[in-house]
């Protein structure tokens, strides 16, 4: 295997085993090139050894495999060649045979000599095809399991692999597919290939690809039903929809079927309405027709998120509290907070704290610079007064946000994943007890997180929601914050004076022009002129140069000491010359060209360079949206990379490196709960479709000193114009109304 070129093909002998992964068969072995001696008919070793990686389920010493390799280079590990196609060749003398057999665990010698005698050469043949011809010997029951399951499970699982690898399947699936479905799974998989995306195991594109490559085509039930479910999914995860208008399923499923395949599907009535009886029936949907005018189809865990949530509203709404006060009191305590601080609230903020005092669920929200966080902070204050013992709950949806919330109101706050015991053990209803729940950031809670939330808090918490409802939706589905206001349900304090900067901070006086404007109507801006302001517009008609200008902004701004940590680029998208990705490569070479560097999935981590966590890792502490620099780099299994956060330094090992992003610039919906000094915003026609009037909210309410426009002023016109996708179909507003009015007829 001297010098192999990629994907060569080669014959090895393992010769030991480095490493295996119980869960996903990852193997690590030693092993020595074979070469085969056409005269005297037998493989001979070489001198040649090669570390090698690919997946198996039962590989053992002296293994005889027929490989596919490619050469790479592991930050750990060095050299390897990584195996993408195999197949096990069988021993093909009694020695080779009578080794494999006492390399099985609790076979032995004398057992092998048993098997042997028995049926010589055709060990592995008589045992696949009749697994029962061992009972004829007098092996263990030990004895029998195992080498039933190095042979026959053996099999099945390269068989598997090797139909996955022909099926341009990623063989990375086999052991999850295989321990799903057992010895049965290539069966399985040819008489309903979208059997693996309704179990959850790939994409439906993926299923839909290889139901082609079988041939099958003509399968429609199982596709019209593997893709209605795939149609409804997309349209709670990319659109944010709850549910989907049974009226509208046939057209939006033909839609998505001809854009997943680019051939436009023959669909019946008969065919969706059989395709909705067996999705509901196997417990993948739910058609709800009894409580609206229009019947509404459902993901199951979307149908439960939604009546969850409004059934534990309506207890918070009505059932007795643990911390009550009188008004006066409330007025009084409030008085003597405001004493100690030296502040007077405004009549609006003293009025949220009354409400939130005296009403079982309120909801505070309010334009940048209005004084929520201030409000928020003598709410806490104030119920620490009326009784010093009360337990305050506060939380936040990203690890992000609640550490800003705890920073800003001076008490601990925590994520509510981790506030509801997610993901590894959910709180059971009422569990959360506490007198006050407090959440912030509400904007972005999508309906499940909130069904979790309610559904953990006692019934006898006060509830406080705290957000600003003019910011992007939450990713995930529902408008959980705006149904809430809608519903005129749950008392609502809305706080309208601006308070920042004595209210001539510009990036508080044209949040608030957005907000005051209808879409479709022009949006009034006015921009800094001179040095010392808050918000400029930098004139840049092409895509090149405002990346240009992006950096001679980001330059200056260092050369005047603004630390890298205190600015960000936000950006709309992702891919294109404006987006993160180019971005972050542009400002990395710009800012970092040199160094140590670690290479992770997505990116060459550098030292020195501003990274993002981009999932919750409750193992590491870290959360989603957190932002650190890369302290240290060290190859070792264990400790890959550290990146020090504001308030600590984590190591990171190998495989959760790849949580990590370059954080230069960042998409606005990351942004969403976090602040920066300094924020720089590209601008421009080609990126049109991705800006729109609640995007650039979000991204100009995120700075709190200066933001920097980078583009047209005609694309940013056009932009505030522009409606967001806020249309998000949900029933909570109805559901919450008619709670309410039964609780008031009860």
């Amino acid at each position: 295997m001297s010098g192999l070129a990629l994907l060569e093909e080669a014959d090895v002998r393992v010769r030991k085993i480095r490493f295996r992964a119980d869960d996903t068969f990852d193997t690590v072995f030693t092993a020595v090139v074979l070469k085969w001696r056409p005269k005297l008919k037998v493989w001979v070793e070489t001198k040649k050894e090669v570390v090698c990686k690919g997946l198996f389920y039962n590989l053992v010493e002296n293994d005889h495999l027929h490989v596919f390799v490619e050469e790479c280079d592991h930050p750990v590990h060095g050299l390897q060649y990584q195996i993408y196609k195999s197949s096990r060749v069988e021993p093909g003398t009694e020695t080779e045979m009578r080794k494999f057999l006492i390399s099985v665990k609790g076979v032995g010698a004398m057992y092998a000599n048993m098997l042997m005698e028995e049926f010589g050469m055709d060990v592995f043949s008589a045992v696949r095809n009749d697994p029962s011809c061992l009972n004829r010997l007098s092996l263990n029951k030990t004895a029998k399991e195992n080498l039933y399951q190095a042979i026959v499970e053996n099999s099945a699982y390269e068989e598997l692999l090797m139909f996955l690898q022909l099926n341009n399947v990623s063989p990375a699936l086999t052991a999850e597919i295989y321990r799903k479905y057992g010895s049965s799974a290539v069966s399985k998989i040819r008489d309903n290939p979208y059997s693996l995306y309704l179990d959850g195991v790939i994409d439906f594109p993926t299923a839909d690809k290889l139901n082609i490559s079988l041939g099958q085509n003509s399968n429609l039930a199982y596709r019209i039903a593997a893709g209605l479910l795939a149609c409804i999914r997309n349209a709670s995860e990319k659109d944010g929809d709850v549910f989907i208008r049974r009226t509208m399923v046939d057209v939006a499923l033909s839609r998505f079927l001809e854009k997943a395949s680019g051939r436009h599907p023959q669909l019946t009535e008969s065919a969706v309405e059989d395709a909705l009886n067996s999705l509901s029936r196997d417990g993948y949907l739910i058609i709800d027709s009894t409580s609206f005018s229009e019947p509404a189809v459902y993901l199951k865990s979307n149908y439960f998120a939604e009546t969850l949530a409004t059934d534990r509203l309506a207890k918070l709404m009505t059932a007795p509290k643990r911390f009550n006060a009188a008004g006066g009191d409330v007025s009084r305590a409030l008085s003597s907070v405001e004493a100690g601080v030296g502040m007077t609230l405004a009549p609006e903020q003293r009025q949220a704290v009354q409400t939130a005092l005296d009403s079982p669920i309120s909801i505070l929200t309010g334009g940048p610079g209005t004084g929520k966080t201030q409000t928020l902070t003598m709410i806490i204050e104030t119920i620490k007064v009326l009784d010093p013992s009360a337990d305050i709950r506060l939380c936040a949806p990203t690890g992000k946000a609640a550490i800003r919330m705890r920073d800003l109101t001076g008490s601990d706050a925590e994520t509510i994943h981790r506030m509801v015991g997610y993901p590894k053990k959910f709180l059971e209803e009422d569990e959360l007890v506490c007198d006050f729940l407090i959440a912030d950031e509400f904007s972005m809670c999508d309906i499940q997180l909130c069904s979790w939330l309610f559904k953990s808090v006692c019934t006898g918490a006060r509830v406080v929601i705290v957000g600003d409802h003019e910011q992007l939706p939450s990713v995930g589905p529902g408008l959980v914050l705006r149904d809430m206001i809608s519903s005129n349900a749950i008392p609502v304090s809305r706080l309208t004076k601006v308070f920042r900067q004595s209210g001539k901070s510009l990036i508080v006086e044209n949040a608030h022009s957005i907000i005051r404007h209808d879409p479709g109507e022009d949006v009034p801006m006015k921009f800094s002129t001179e040095k010392g302001g808050d918000f400029y517009l930098i004139e840049s008609r092409t895509q090149t140069k405002i990346v240009k200008k992006i950096q001679q902004c980001v330059q200056k701004l260092v050369s005047d000491g603004v630390d890298i940590e205190d600015m960000e680029i936000l950006s709309p998208i992702h891919g294109g010359l404006l987006g993160t990705q180019n971005l972050n490569l542009f400002l990395q070479n710009l800012l970092n060209p040199t160094g140590l560097s670690y290479k992770t999935k997505e990116a060459e981590l550098r030292k020195g360079d501003k990274v993002i966590q981009t999932t919750n890792n409750y193992d590491l502490n870290v959360f989603n949206g957190e932002t650190g620099i890369v302290k240290e780099i060290d190859f070792r299994v264990d400790r890959a990379i550290l990146v020090e956060f504001p308030e600590r330094c984590v190591w990171y090992d190998a495989e959760q490196a790849d949580e990590l992003e370059l954080a230069y610039a960042i998409t606005i919906h990351k942004s969403q709960g976090s602040e920066f000094n300094t924020v720089v915003i590209p601008v421009h026609e080609t990126i049109l479709y991705n800006i729109n009037r609640n995007l650039l909210y979000t991204a100009i309410t995120r700075a709190k000193k200066r933001v920097i426009l980078v583009g047209t002023s005609t694309a940013l016109e056009i932009g505030l114009r522009k409606q967001g996708s806020i249309k998000r179909y949900s029933n909570l507003v109805a559901r919450l109304q008619n709670k309410t009015k039964a609780a008031t007829a009860a």
